[in-house]
């Protein structure tokens, strides 16, 4: 995968959700590194590593994480429809010890 483009990497997550019947939802990451996730204000940078200070709830964050928790809020928020889901129960066998796997 290091060697696809942004376009074959965009076209095969495309791809595997209409298989598992998933929608994909485009976000503007525009300021989602620069915004509190988890009170919108300002972060200040903290230039000696990736992190992220919020001075309002005094926060220390990593700032692909910060910018990871905005992304999700702004998918989640730009859904108008609930997506369905299918939950999947395992039923429990009793291990035969006469086979081998």
């Amino acid at each position: 995968m290091n060697s696809w483009s942004y376009y074959e990497l965009q076209r095969q997550i495309e791809y595997k959700a209409r298989w598992e019947g998933l929608k994909v939802i485009y976000v503007d990451a525009r300021g989602t590194s620069s915004l509190c996730a988890a009170c919108g204000s300002k972060l200040n940078s903290n230039s000696t590593n990736r992190q992220l200070w919020c001075p309002k709830c005094k926060i220390l964050i990593d700032r692909d994480v910060n910018a990871a928790r905005n992304i999700l809020a702004r998918g989640l928020g730009s859904a108008l429809t609930p997506q369905p889901c299918e939950a999947m129960v395992q039923e429990w066998r009793k291990p035969n010890p006469e086979s081998r796997w």
